[in-house]
């Protein structure tokens, strides 16, 4: 099963007359809030909506997300221990925070996708702390970082590595 919520500012959530990801009336309305911080609450509140569904299992709820969903997808599942699985691929982020936080997900499996034409060299340095993180807690199995070629996409070959992803993890058959 697949569920995909439109977060704050893009989809069908986007607020008459404004643009995708224009945040001027969130942050005219909620000064003190973080995008990030919204949307990692409102998969919080998707996730306690699958936990209601008699077809699904509380302990097999993954996630992925490419771009700003990739970088959503590790501020949810920092945030979230439910989400048991988490597939990042080509998330922004930010060296001088982001090694924590995604640290957070520790020592949940954790696969996270960048293409080699973007070059983000802090990704680099993120997989360096990250991956102390799961060593230290004997999970190094856990985690892992996955250059491809292409620019930022998430190819087919890639989401074939995230579907097989969540299968190892989720214990199913492909």
């Amino acid at each position: 099963m697949t569920f995909a919520p439109d977060w704050l500012q893009d989809g069908e959530r986007v607020l008459p007359g404004e643009r995708p990801y224009e945040l001027t009336s969130f942050r005219r309305r909620f000064p003190n809030w973080s995008i990030a911080g919204k949307d990692a609450w409102d998969t919080s509140r998707a996730v306690d909506y699958l936990q209601t569904l008699d077809f699904v299992d509380p302990e097999k709820i993954g996630m992925t997300g490419h771009s700003y969903g990739g970088g959503g997808t590790i501020h949810a599942a920092a945030l979230d221990p439910r989400i048991k699985v988490v597939v990042a691929n080509g998330p922004v982020s930010h060296p001088w925070t982001y090694h924590q936080l995604t640290s957070l997900i520790a020592p949940r499996p954790l696969l996270v996708g960048q293409a080699v034409g973007e070059r983000r060299p802090e990704e680099e340095e993120i997989h360096a702390a990250v991956g102390q993180v799961y060593r230290a807690l004997q999970h190094r199995d856990r985690v892992e970082y996955l250059w491809y070629a292409g620019d930022h996409d998430y190819p087919p070959e890639m989401r074939k590595v995230a579907v097989a992803w969540f299968h190892r993890w989720f214990r199913t058959d492909l």
